[in-house]
């Protein structure tokens, strides 16, 4: 295993950026990481000046892939994941930061929950949001906003997830190895907000995500900037709406045809195998039962 945490982060002709994306990993008072830098085409200069501003023992913890030619967001960061093994996972785009605090609160409240409940295989931290300008080569801060969650409770709702993306991917954290049941990102979606929506919602289908109340990430929006700096999800989604509405539906279908298939595979199989396999999975959705029953007498008992 490369790491405790494999940490993902796509660019593209973004060196003031990606310097500070570089910054907030190394700042992680959790250093059990390996960061994939995926330069998507984008000048291969650049990217090592930037690299060359770091103490040279970075570099170790550093593994740098360079596309000849631009493959698109999803791509990318598909294979930075698939680059590496790790036991968790993280998204981390170019022009986003976490508070130092993120890593170590993240893994610990990830391995406790999932202890608990083994249907939790992610978390999700707080986040706000920070408008800024760029001029030439000063950032500044407009101003900073907290970012208001659908989801309220303990755990992200799935149903939230139907309306509209539950989370920014900065603040996600999850095991890796859900990415063999979830798949990868969807290469065929060009919007960023789309992708990131479409990830999230097929994690929920299979899996659980729990909340942290801290803090901890930052995405951060530029509201003037050049061409290169701009946000790739500041699209209009609004014009997209058929768009959405279809990838809703089809991952409705995906997921009843999971189950459907499931239970077909059930009358197939010999009669001994078919009860065993029923039995195995219906014992493992009572256990999931009561421990999400625990789990709410506990929370009504505090």
């Amino acid at each position: 295993m490369d790491a405790t945490v494999g940490v993902i982060v796509r660019t593209k002709n973004r060196p003031i950026l990606l310097k500070r994306a570089i910054e907030s990993v190394i700042r992680q008072t959790f250093q059990d990481w390996l960061m994939v830098i995926v330069n998507d085409g984008g000048s291969v200069e650049e990217v090592e000046n930037v690299l060359n501003m770091f103490p040279a023992d970075f570099r170790n913890k550093v593994k740098m892939i360079h596309n000849n030619t631009s493959l698109g967001i999803s791509q990318s960061a598909n294979l930075g994941v698939r680059s590496i093994t790790t036991r968790f996972l993280a998204i981390h785009d170019d022009d986003d930061s976490w508070s130092p605090e993120f890593l170590n609160i993240a893994v610990h409240s990830l391995e406790t929950m999932h202890a608990k409940y083994d249907q939790i295989r992610g978390v999700v931290a707080r986040s706000n949001t920070v408008y800024e300008k760029l001029e030439g080569n000063i950032v500044t801060t407009d101003r900073v906003e907290s970012l208001k969650y659908l989801s309220s409770g303990e755990l992200v709702d799935i149903k939230d997830a139907m309306k509209e993306n539950p989370f920014p991917s900065i603040s996600f954290l999850f095991y890796y190895e859900t990415v063999d049941q979830v798949g990868l990102l969807d290469a065929e979606l060009q919007n960023a907000d789309l992708i990131d929506w479409d990830f999230h919602k097929r994690f929920l289908f299979r899996y659980d995500v729990a909340m942290v109340p801290e803090y901890l990430a930052f995405r951060h929006v530029r509201i003037s900037s050049s061409e290169s700096y701009r946000n790739h999800s500041l699209l209009d989604i609004a014009n997209q709406k058929m768009l959405i509405e279809l990838m809703l539906n089809q991952q409705i279908r995906l997921a009843m045809e999971r189950d459907f298939n499931r239970t077909v595979d059930y009358e197939n199989s010999s009669t001994l195998l078919a009860n065993q396999r029923l039995l195995e999975d219906l014992t493992k959705r009572q256990d999931e039962i009561m421990n999400y029953l625990k789990y709410i007498v506990a929370k009504l008992n505090r």
